[in-house]
């Protein structure tokens, strides 16, 4: 009788600590099932270049008239040694003439000379690296590889510099700006042509602003030109900081928002 309260005593423990053991494993089987996934890193990537590429629907084409693709890929036919130094004097006597700063009122004149002033230094050096860009192509492998000049005949551009009209000053001005480049680089560098027609789409939208700060409402495009990327208008004081899209990949890349960028990561930044 004894023998058997003990197999009895002995039974209901072990299907006790089973209860116990099945209990635990369902309880940590319902536990593990409550717990999401970890975010995938790609996702989140593809969903805001997603986002992103939303924003930029609609966006005026003003902002890359010059470095887009679809300027770039034309070619002027007439463009020969003559048209190009004819350019280059007429592009010079406008920056050094003040032809440019004399359609502001005073207020802009001091800013006004300085942008003149980074015009023209954006002037010499398209002039220089085409140059030596041509020289490097002559010599060595690549020799007369690439027609530099597609016309033989000497002609050239009658195009007078002139800002008595300023709509039409502003367009030709800017339009033969970035022929100029485009054709002065050709084949030879189309990499540093679109770097400095990206310089000279900031100054064209830097210049458009301050005319219609200066002037509101005298032009079409100061309608958009004085307005962010949200229609919000911009500030005197942050007129040298508009968020043109067309240089926001190049700003990302400057060192004081690197700088800020490895900061909010926890990243090395490479100081070299």
């Amino acid at each position: 009788m004894r023998l058997l309260n003990m197999l009895s005593v002995a039974s209901s423990m072990v299907s006790a600590q089973y209860e116990f053991e099945d209990a635990s494993f369902l309880v940590t089987t319902e536990a593990t099932t409550t717990i999401e996934p970890p975010t995938d890193v790609q996702e989140r990537r593809r969903k805001k270049k997603k986002k992103n590429k939303k924003k930029r629907v609609g966006a005026p084409e003003k902002e890359r008239k010059y470095s887009n693709p679809k300027f770039r890929r034309q070619r002027n036919t007439k463009w020969n040694p003559r048209w190009e130094k004819n350019e280059y004097q007429k592009l010079e006597k406008i920056h050094n003439t003040g032809m440019l700063v004399d359609i502001f009122s005073e207020q802009y004149k001091r800013p006004m000379t300085k942008l003149s002033n980074r015009l023209e230094t954006l002037r010499k050096m398209v002039k220089a690296d085409s140059e030596e860009c041509w020289a490097n192509q002559a010599s060595g492998e690549n020799r007369n590889a690439l027609q530099r000049y597609p016309a033989t005949k000497q002609r050239i551009d009658r195009w007078t510099p002139k800002f008595d009209q300023v709509k039409e000053g502003l367009y030709n001005y800017f339009e033969k700006f970035a022929v100029t480049i485009r054709e002065s680089f050709g084949k030879c560098d189309e990499s540093a042509a679109f770097h400095y027609l990206n310089k000279l789409d900031y100054f064209r939208l830097k210049t458009y602003f301050r005319f219609c700060t200066d002037f509101p409402g005298s032009l079409p495009i100061c309608n958009w030109v004085t307005k962010d990327s949200q229609g919000n208008p911009v500030s005197r004081s942050t007129h040298g900081s508009r968020p043109f899209k067309l240089i926001e990949h190049i700003k990302k890349y400057q060192k004081n928002n690197a700088a800020k960028h490895a900061t909010k990561f926890g990243l090395k930044q490479f100081k070299g």
